[in-house]
């Protein structure tokens, strides 16, 4: 039982260390808040795509060019495509009280998801 409890204890310190250095150190990303806002999802290939779409009201355009960026995503660009997915479903709600197209888009978009 004593050498459970000093193995235990030596893990747990391991794991403290590595968890505690991971954190310390110079991380690079953008510089300012003003570096996030100007490309959706840190420079996703394509994302601008989608968002002028959706700003010119193309709902049809803005989905079908997010459906290429998820079958093209790489895995490590996993994160900005869910953020970017994310800005997409905030302006199809907002655009949706004024235009059932954009309606028609979030359902579609929820139909992606789903991967039906």
């Amino acid at each position: 039982m004593n050498k459970f409890i000093t193995r235990f204890a030596s893990l747990a310190a391991i794991l403290c260390g590595v968890c505690l250095g991971s954190a310390c150190g110079n991380k690079e990303g953008p510089s300012s808040a003003e570096d996030i806002s100007e490309s959706p999802a840190g420079g996703l290939p394509g994302a601008d795509v989608v968002m002028a779409a959706i700003s010119e009201g193309d709902y049809k355009k803005a989905i079908s060019s997010l459906a290429k960026i998820a079958r093209e995503a790489r895995p490590e660009q996993k994160v900005d495509f869910m953020v970017l997915k994310r800005e997409v479903n905030m302006k199809l709600l907002e655009a949706a009280e004024k235009d059932p197209k954009a309606n028609e888009a979030l359902e579609a978009m929820r139909v992606m998801s789903m991967g039906r």
